[in-house]
C-alpha cells in the first residue's frame, strides 16, 4: 500500500525535510506492536517502508511525505477506473502477469507498477473506438498541475463531457478482447522507436512532441508523467532486458490469442475471503465469458 503523508500544499525538499518528518514518523510507530520492521529508502522521493506483523502480517507500507505529483496521479487514475468498469480489472490483470513475469520491478530494470497503468490507459485511449478519453484534456481545471493537493476530491462526479469532444464511448468490447488486444498492441503495433506514451494528450504522439523542453532520460520505451512531464520508464534503460520485455508481450498475445484461457497466462492467486459460491456450471460461465462480447 503506498500513502502519501501530506503537511502543506507547497514543496518539501524531499532529501533534507521529507527525510526529517519520515524519521520521526519511524521513531513514533516504533512503539506499536503492529509494526514489525520499518526501513527508510533513501530514493530520489525517500519513502519509510513499514512492514506490519500480527493479523496485517502480509502487509506493507510505503510511507511518503509531501510527494505532491504522487496524489495527484493518483487522483486523475482513480477518474479513470472510475470512467469505465473494465479499467481497474484490466489494470489488475496486467500487473499480475508483470508481476508473474517479473517484469514488474524497477531495480531490475523493468517497469514500475505505475507505468504498467499509463500503459494500459493509453492503449484504451488509442483503440479505433477508445474506451477512455483523455481526462485532462476533458476537464482541464479538474485535473490541472497546480491545484492545491488538499482541495482534491474524489467524491465529485465528473461533469457532463463537453458536446464539442469526438469521443463517443462506443465501445462495448469484452474484457477479455480488451486483453488480448492490449498485448497485441505492444506486441505488433506500438512503434518504440519513434512514439511516447502520453495520457495526458490522449492519443498516439511522437517522441519529439513530448520531448521538448525537457532534459529527461528517455530510453527504450517512452512514458509521459501526465503532470511532470518525465519518463516514469526511466528504470528500463538496458537494450536486452527490454528486447525480452518485448518478446513477454509477444508470447502472451500468442497464447491467448490461441487458447482464450487466461489460465495459460497467469496464475490466479485465489481470494483471500470468497464472496460468492458459484457452481461448477456457473463457473465455467464466467471464465468463457471473460472472452465474449457483452
Amino acid at each position: 500500500m503506498d500513502l502519501c503523508l501530506v503537511l502543506t500544499n507547497g514543496e518539501l525538499d524531499q532529501q533534507t525535510a521529507a527525510v526529517q518528518y519520515l524519521l520521526i514518523v519511524q521513531q513514533i510507530l516504533s512503539t506499536l506492536p503492529a509494526i514489525k520492521e520499518q526501513t527508510l529508502i533513501r530514493a530520489k522521493v525517500p519513502i519509510l517502508r513499514i512492514r506490519l506483523q500480527g493479523p496485517f502480517a502480509e502487509m506493507v507500507v510505503d510511507l511518503n511525505a509531501n510527494n505532491s505529483v504522487a496524489v495527484r496521479n493518483t487522483h486523475l487514475l482513480c477518474y479513470y477506473a472510475f470512467f469505465d468498469y473494465r479499467v481497474r480489472p484490466l489494470v489488475l490483470l496486467v500487473k499480475e502477469w508483470a508481476k508473474q513475469k517479473d517484469i514488474n520491478d524497477s531495480t531490475r530494470s523493468s517497469f514500475t507498477s505505475y507505468s504498467l497503468v499509463l500503459m494500459v490507459l493509453h492503449y484504451l485511449q488509442v483503440l479505433e473506438e477508445p474506451v477512455l478519453p483523455s481526462l485532462q484534456q476533458l476537464f482541464p481545471k479538474r485535473f490541472h498541475g497546480r491545484n492545491d493537493i488538499r482541495t482534491l476530491n474524489l467524491s465529485h462526479p465528473l461533469e457532463e463531457i463537453p458536446s464539442e469532444s469526438n469521443f463517443k464511448g462506443t465501445n462495448i468490447s469484452s474484457l477479455g478482447t480488451l486483453l488480448i488486444g492490449f498485448f497485441d498492441y505492444y506486441a505488433h503495433e506500438y512503434n518504440y522507436d519513434t512514439n511516447a506514451i502520453s495520457i495526458r494528450l490522449g492519443r498516439e504522439v511522437q517522441r519529439c512532441d513530448v520531448l521538448h523542453g525537457t532534459n529527461t532520460f528517455w530510453g527504450p520505451i517512452c512514458i509521459e508523467e501526465p503532470f511532470t512531464r518525465s519518463n516514469t520508464a526511466h528504470s528500463i534503460y538496458d537494450e536486452r532486458v527490454f528486447n525480452t520485455i518485448k518478446q513477454k508481450f509477444q508470447d502472451a498475445y500468442e497464447i491467448l490469442s490461441s487458447t482464450f484461457d487466461l489460465n495459460k497466462l497467469i496464475t490466479i492467486p485465489p481470494p483471500l475471503t470468497p464472496t460468492v459460491s458459484l457452481t461448477d456450471e456457473q463457473y465455467y460461465s464466467h471464465q468463457t465469458g471473460f472472452f465474449q462480447q457483452h
